[in-house]
């Protein structure tokens, strides 16, 4: 059985620990820091969502990377067939718990988590960056952004014919990227907070446009998404990038230590996507 994990950027606006900037903790040492005492933090309880959320145990593996359990602890009241009286039946309520398993890796600053039955990928993002800026007492110190599958948005574009591209654009902050400048300038110019931008056509868009190649920049970053429909075998297909974030699939993991020993997949598959 195999499980799916999926990947969002570790994005520090603000990284608290107990040692201050004088002593030199910095980079990857500064977030290895500040990941393991807020994970150590055994009084945090995150209110999200009408749960409350807590980590588990973590492990930590060569200073490179941490792996450990999130989770959520709610109110559910079972459902049962009463044979008595030939009806379904709703049981008092009870306390119940569900996690996701996580990896969060220091140097190339992502985390691949699990989603489960009632651990959706946006209920984990949420909860884990909310935790994080409560404790931290920073609001907006840690943000976590989908990584986007963009090498499928590369292979579409380069090997289909693309019918219709729907961008939805906002203005980097502070700087864009290589190929993001000139329609960057123009958004900001504009001082738009958002920017849509639609292209169509029946016999196929020209990928090598200057407009959409620099669209396309925008959309492999967390300032763009994009919509793309397009032909492929006979057939019409729809790619988005919008709320859905990359994965890989792993055999299942038993436990932390099973994870840390089928880790090198998903960081070979992260450091492929943050290339």
């Amino acid at each position: 059985m195999s499980r799916r994990f999926y990947y969002a950027k570790l994005d520090f606006n603000a990284q608290v620990t107990s040692a201050t900037d004088a002593t030199g903790v910095r980079g990857t040492a500064k977030t290895r820091q500040t990941l393991n005492e807020f994970f150590d933090e055994e009084d945090l309880v995150i209110e999200s969502g009408g749960a409350e959320w807590r980590f588990g145990a973590t492990r930590e593996h060569n200073n490179e990377f941490i792996v450990g359990n999130f989770g959520k602890l709610f109110e559910d009241e079972p459902t049962t067939y009463d044979e008595s009286s030939g009806e379904f039946v709703t049981e008092d309520a009870e306390q119940v718990a569900e996690a996701s398993m996580f990896l969060a890796h220091y140097e190339s600053g992502f985390i691949a988590f699990t989603q489960r039955q009632r651990i959706g990928y946006n209920q984990f993002v949420n909860a884990f960056s909310k935790g994080y800026n409560e404790w931290a007492g920073i609001p907006e110190a840690l943000s976590l952004p989908f990584i986007t599958p963009t090498d499928e948005l590369e292979r579409i574009i380069d090997e289909t014919k693309v019918r219709v591209l729907n961008f939805d654009l906002e203005p980097t902050n502070p700087f864009p990227r290589e190929g993001m400048q000139d329609l960057d300038e123009e958004i900001k110019d504009m001082k738009a907070e958002e920017v849509e931008l639609d292209a169509e056509a029946d016999g196929g868009l020209n990928p090598e446009n200057e407009l959409l190649q620099s669209a396309l920049a925008f959309a492999e970053t967390e300032y763009g998404d994009v919509k793309v429909v397009y032909d492929e075998n006979n057939e019409t297909h729809e790619f988005n990038t919008k709320g859905v974030p990359a994965s890989t699939r792993i055999s299942e993991p038993s436990n932390l230590e099973d994870l840390i020993a089928k880790s090198r997949p998903l960081i070979n598959r992260a450091e492929q996507l943050l290339e």
